[in-house]
């Protein structure tokens, strides 16, 4: 009877850790495809925004703040919350470094949340079509030298920005994220 109980046990065990197992890597496919379904999102929108701004897409208001809405809500906490430590490194793109880094990986995130926020809240009240006040023009970026080389990007006050400029923040704040934290495919 004992050895007969001990085998049940132990089936249970193995049922259960199969179990506790399979949920685990369910979770965290899970959060692969809700990462990838955000950065997918977000990259749709990035591509959206710069398209109207070159003139390759029909430009409305309401066509920017959606675009911008959606890079608003899938950075900041919800960018976060879906690179938890243990979902970095392979098989995912995301570097481990995040994990040493959390800080400056949060604080990109919630640049990136500012920055497109602003955009958004632009884009409630902007004009019907793309105006010179919303290009970018001839000026500089702030911050960088003749060769390109960034010092310190002074965007403090985004909200003096041309919309555009504040698009190319993001872009910006998005490829250095990338180039720090993200494993090339």
């Amino acid at each position: 009877m004992t050895g007969m109980y001990l085998r049940s046990l132990a089936t249970g065990l193995a049922i259960a850790t199969l179990i506790a197992t399979t949920v685990g890597k369910a979770e965290i496919t899970t959060l692969f495809e809700e990462r990838k379904a955000g950065m997918t999102a977000m990259a749709s929108a990035a591509r959206a925004i710069d398209e109207m701004f070159r003139g390759a897409r029909t430009y409305s208001p309401e066509s920017l703040a959606a675009a911008a809405r959606s890079l608003r809500d899938n950075s900041g906490e919800a960018m976060r919350s879906r690179f938890p430590d243990a979902s970095l490194g392979v098989p995912s793109a995301a570097r481990s470094e995040i994990a040493a880094n959390r800080d400056e990986f949060d604080r990109i995130a919630d640049r990136l949340e500012t920055l497109a926020a602003h955009l958004a809240e632009f884009a409630i009240s902007a004009p019907k079509v793309i105006t010179d006040d919303m290009r970018m023009g001839d000026q500089p970026m702030t911050g960088g030298s003749l060769l390109g080389a960034r010092t310190r990007v002074l965007d403090d006050d985004v909200t003096s920005m041309p919309a555009e400029h504040v698009f190319h923040l993001i872009l910006e704040t998005c490829t250095s994220c990338h180039a720090r934290f993200r494993t090339r495919q």
